[in-house]
């Protein structure tokens, strides 16, 4: 059950960081602190994840058991969740930076 709940919190958090770059439906200010939200709230939950695989395997002889490498799946698509809306974040930053370089060029 756990490995369900944390893959489909690990989906729910990308599509938000998708929905966040999208430029119709919100403002960069607003994306990019969603982008940003959606990066911290991913690495809780893959810490909490974490957390709650150790103490389900905690020597490498239980790592043998059928469904260990299904935890592990999610476990390394939430942090993988977590590189990708932080590169959200930077692409919005340098996206943010360069606009306002070219509209402080304008006014040279």
């Amino acid at each position: 059950m756990a490995v369900l709940v944390l893959m489909c919190q690990a989906t729910l958090t990308f599509l938000l960081a998708l929905y966040a770059i999208l430029p119709k439906l919100q403002g960069r200010k607003i994306a990019l602190f969603t982008a940003l939200g959606c990066a911290i709230c991913a690495a809780l939950f893959g810490v909490i994840g974490g957390s709650v695989f150790a103490a389900e395997y905690p020597t490498p002889q239980d790592l043998l058991q059928l469904h260990h490498w299904t935890f592990g799946f999610a476990f390394a698509f939430q942090w993988v969740v977590v590189v990708l809306c932080l590169v959200v974040v930077i692409f919005i930053l340098a996206d943010m930076r360069t606009s306002l370089l070219i509209t402080s060029l304008r006014f040279f």
